[in-house]
């Protein structure tokens, strides 16, 4: 008889012990349905993106409540570039929650401003917005096709309606003169006190510099060692005032001579030394 209880008793053990199984076996997928479910079903009834969107407008309202709202936005670095239209791009309203504002974004709509090349944003907490904006340096005066725009030291060119405020600057012609306007302005910078008669520079066969004075006189550059030329045309016009003779056109581009053609008596040659030949 005990053994027969024991079998009945270790046959119950095993019998409560499939019932727990199949109950749980049938809770574990139903459990797993539901969390899997719940998400996709958050998905596709837009529950969860509204969810988000609720709390994180929740999250706005509490810190403009807490004072971090936009009240001031300094500007600074501005001379040439629209105040209306840097206005437009940022897109800021006062009261809004600092937070909401992306430098990043703002930066990346000013650069698309032809003035300026580079801005810096910078939330100031608690409630102000800085803009620092650089803009382009102007330096010459692109004549193409019939149109003017200016062109910084980069060689960057930008169209506005403002080079007339610029006709100051040397006018550069030729088709590759902007990429080459470093050059040139390093040139020049040599020579200051004889750089600022040059009025115009022309870009020849993607080679070498024409420079023109104030008087109208013509200098031809050479497309080798240009740097040397030019400081030979500046001591030459400090030892014998060669410019502000009657000459039309100086050409440099031999290396061993300098041909000067005057203004009503034909051509001659001097030699680099300033001798006559």
């Amino acid at each position: 008889m005990r053994r027969l209880k024991n079998k009945q008793h270790s046959h119950k053990k095993k019998l409560r012990g499939w019932n727990l199984l199949k109950r749980t076996s049938v809770w574990v997928p139903s459990a797993l349905l539901i969390f899997t479910g719940l998400p996709v079903w958050g998905v596709q009834t837009g529950y969860l993106e509204n969810a988000w969107e609720k709390s994180q407008n929740a999250i706005i309202d509490l810190t403009v409540q807490y004072g971090f709202s936009i009240q001031k936005v300094t500007l600074k670095g501005r001379r040439y570039s629209s105040r209306q239209q840097i206005i437009r791009l940022i897109r800021l309203d006062r009261g809004q929650s600092i937070f909401e504002v992306n430098p990043q974004k703002i930066r990346r709509s000013l650069i698309t401003l032809q003035w300026i090349k580079d801005a810096i944003v910078r939330r100031k907490l608690p409630n102000t917005i800085d803009i620092t904006v650089i803009e382009r340096r102007p330096v010459a005066i692109w004549q193409h096709q019939g149109q003017r725009v200016l062109v910084d030291k980069n060689g960057t060119t930008f169209n506005t309606d403002q080079v007339n405020r610029f006709n100051h600057l040397i006018f550069i012609k030729g088709e590759q003169a902007p990429k080459k306007v470093a050059s040139l302005y390093s040139l020049l910078s040599a020579e200051p006190n004889l750089a600022k008669n040059v009025v115009q520079a022309v870009w020849i066969g993607n080679r070498r510099w024409t420079l023109i004075f104030r008087n109208g006189i013509r200098v031809r550059l050479p497309e080798k060692s240009p740097n040397k030329a030019w400081k030979t045309l500046a001591r030459l016009n400090r030892e014998q005032q060669l410019l502000a003779r009657d000459v039309q056109m100086i050409d440099m581009r031999l290396p061993d001579r300098m041909i000067i053609k005057p203004g009503n008596f034909g051509r001659h040659t001097t030699k680099r030394s300033g001798h006559n030949t």
